[in-house]
């Protein structure tokens, strides 16, 4: 029987999380202090395969969603904030067309 190829058009559902940080070893206090700031938005931690501990919050279905959300964050104090786009568990890059999709 022949192996099955995964296209790279995967059906995997994209989705839009905001980066809060990422950190190598213990997260600063005055992380923590911002971070608590956005509590509400839910936010969860994933260790990465380089070791980095980072921090997202929320899960968007598009990339306006997920940009109105990292604006309230940044606006809490999160200044460095960004979206990330997350396939199948691994992030991947942002493309114009997914920027304007609904």
């Amino acid at each position: 029987s022949q192996p099955v190829v995964a296209s790279n058009s995967s059906n995997e559902k994209i989705i839009y999380r905001v980066q809060l940080g990422a950190f190598k070893n213990n997260i600063p206090f005055s992380s923590v202090v911002t971070f608590l700031n956005v509590a509400d938005k839910g936010i969860t931690q994933v260790t990465d395969e380089r070791g980095l501990h980072i921090f997202y919050a929320g899960t968007c279905d598009d990339f306006s969603t997920a940009s109105t959300l990292r604006e309230e964050i940044v606006g809490k104090g999160v200044t460095d904030a960004f979206v990330v786009a997350i396939r199948d568990g691994k992030r991947i890059v942002i493309t114009d067309e997914m920027k304007l999709k609904k």
